[in-house]
C-alpha cells in the first residue's frame, strides 16, 4: 500500500521495512503456547496465539488474504 501511495503522489521510494507485516493478519488456526518466565506471574499458563507469526505454515496465506480483503473491500480496488 505504501508503494502504491508513493506512486500515486509522485514520490520516490528508497526502501521499505515489512518485518512486522504478518502481525497485521489474524491467525488462521488454533495455536496454543505455554508462557515463559518473561510473563512474570503468568509463567506456565497456556495462551492462544491470535496473530500470524513468521514460521507458521498459514501465516503467508493469512497475511495475503488480509491484504487482498483490505485492498478490495476497504479501498475499492478490483482484481484485474
Amino acid at each position: 500500500i505504501g508503494f502504491m501511495l508513493a506512486a500515486l503522489n509522485g514520490l520516490k521510494t528508497l526502501s521499505a521495512n515489512i518485518a512486522g507485516a504478518y502481525l497485521n493478519a489474524p491467525c488462521a488456526e488454533n495455536i496454543y503456547t505455554v508462557l515463559g518466565p518473561e510473563f512474570g506471574d503468568l509463567e506456565g499458563r497456556t495462551a492462544i496465539v491470535e496473530k500470524a507469526l513468521y514460521g507458521l505454515r498459514t501465516s503467508g496465506f493469512s497475511w495475503r488474504s488480509t491484504l487482498a480483503n483490505t485492498l478490495r473491500y476497504e479501498l475499492g480496488f478490483e482484481h484485474g
